[in-house]
């Protein structure tokens, strides 16, 4: 008898501990994580510290984000499709809204990667893509539809592939069991730079004709930067731990961000590329995700999690973040600004059970999409298209004078949005 009782006393304990862990982990991803918390988000009461030690370069103790700004507003040249739907909402209703426009398809073969080159007038605006099976990079005029080969590629070298965004320089690469090659193309007359083998993460400089890239070297990150013109190469700052993604903010100022998962807080360094300073962008965040838009002011960013992947906005001149209040992905949103907002594309629901943004990257998300318009200082949204029952998801999407580009996540077909 005395046995049974043990028995039971530790069963009952037992069940008692799996109960407890259960509700624990409900509170925490319910609650703390809820996508209805306030719209503002206290991102002021945070030292920017960093809080990896640093390896090199200086540890920036003012805040990172004192820049001269420039508000979206100020942006011009947008007198597109997208604008022409803003300017007749009131006179039509959503379903003669949503009726002027069209899908269109551009280029039927799996691309990599593609870039938008607005020009100082429509006719002269054009896209620079580059095809994932043979590595050819292709010129698509965009008013008279005519495509030209700007080189022949190489289709050894195609795995993933970066252009910058004036159209001047593309980046091919490949991993396989020999490591990771990297290649540099000059656009304008085909000459190419073979980069050193196992780069773990590289970006093209906006204002110069620059690259930064970064290697694996022990239990640290070694950045280093190449100029595209003589070929000089030099030493920029050194990170501890390997697994960080390498963007270039508005100012040309390097962002390492650690690659992002709803499993852990986030960080994001910016390193000053004159000064080589290192500053932490925002506090820790679960999940977190930064993407440079076209303002000096702003960045998009996102907070992933369990069912969730809110998007948020970051003022880097007050330093305050708030929430968009949407769940989507940062590769679903365009770099351009319009009308001071950023156009993204929304999954109508998130799947139920997911891990975000894991399983986005795993290509677990099956909902179905909506192209929406997201003011940067207003409350303003705006549907611009629903695709409905189509099977296309968007990613990757550019806005230019003559409408919204695309690439879809599953065939990598290259797609426009018109009226």
């Amino acid at each position: 008898m005395n046995k049974n009782f043990k028995f039971i006393l530790t069963l009952s304990g037992l069940i008692t501990l799996f109960v407890a862990i259960i509700y624990f982990m409900f509170f925490y991803f319910n609650n703390l994580y809820s996508p209805n918390k306030t719209n503002l988000i206290d991102n002021k009461n945070f030292s920017n510290e960093p809080l990896l030690p640093i390896l090199s370069g200086e540890n920036e103790t003012e805040n990172s984000n004192s820049l001269e700004n420039t508000n979206p507003e100020n942006n011009q040249g947008f007198e597109s499709s997208i604008e022409k739907i803003n300017s007749n909402l009131e006179n039509k209703t959503k379903e003669e809204l949503l009726k002027d426009l069209k899908v269109l398809e551009i280029e039927k073969s799996p691309v990599s990667s593609f870039v938008t080159i607005s020009k100082s007038t429509t006719s002269e605006a054009a896209i620079v893509y580059i095809k994932k099976d043979s590595g050819e990079i292709i010129k698509y005029q965009i008013k008279n539809k005519t495509k030209t080969s700007v080189s022949p590629g190489d289709e050894n070298v195609v795995g993933e592939s970066f252009i910058k965004r004036d159209g001047s320089y593309a980046a091919l690469r490949r991993a396989d069991k020999d490591g990771i090659y990297t290649q540099i193309v000059n656009l304008k007359n085909d000459t190419k730079i073979k980069l050193e083998d196992n780069i773990k993460s590289m970006a093209f400089f906006e204002r110069k004709d620059f690259i930064v890239y970064g290697l694996k070297e022990g239990d640290g990150f070694t950045l280093k930067t190449m100029n595209l013109k003589n070929k000089e190469i030099k030493d920029f700052a050194k990170l501890q731990m390997t697994e960080w993604l390498l963007s270039v903010d508005g100012e040309d100022n390097v962002r390492a961000l650690l690659k992002p998962t709803g499993t852990a807080e986030g960080l994001s360094f910016v390193i000053n590329q004159a000064t080589k300073k290192i500053s932490l962008e925002t506090k820790p965040i679960l999940g977190l995700d930064i993407k440079q838009i076209d303002s000096k002011r702003y960045s998009l960013m996102s907070s992933g999690g369990f069912e969730k992947n809110e998007l948020l906005m970051l003022d880097k001149k007050t330093n305050n973040i708030f929430s968009l209040s949407e769940n989507t992905f940062l590769e679903k949103c365009a770099f351009e600004i319009l009308k001071s907002g950023v156009v993204c594309v929304v999954p109508k629901k998130l799947d139920n059970g997911r891990l975000y943004p894991d399983d986005f990257y795993k290509g677990l998300v099956n909902g179905k999409d909506n192209i929406i318009y997201k003011s940067l200082n207003s409350s303003t949204s705006l549907l611009l298209y629903s695709f409905k029952d189509s099977q296309i998801s968007p990613i990757n999407p550019s806005v230019s004078n003559n409408g919204i580009f695309f690439m879809d996540s599953k065939s990598l077909m290259l797609y426009s949005l018109e009226s």
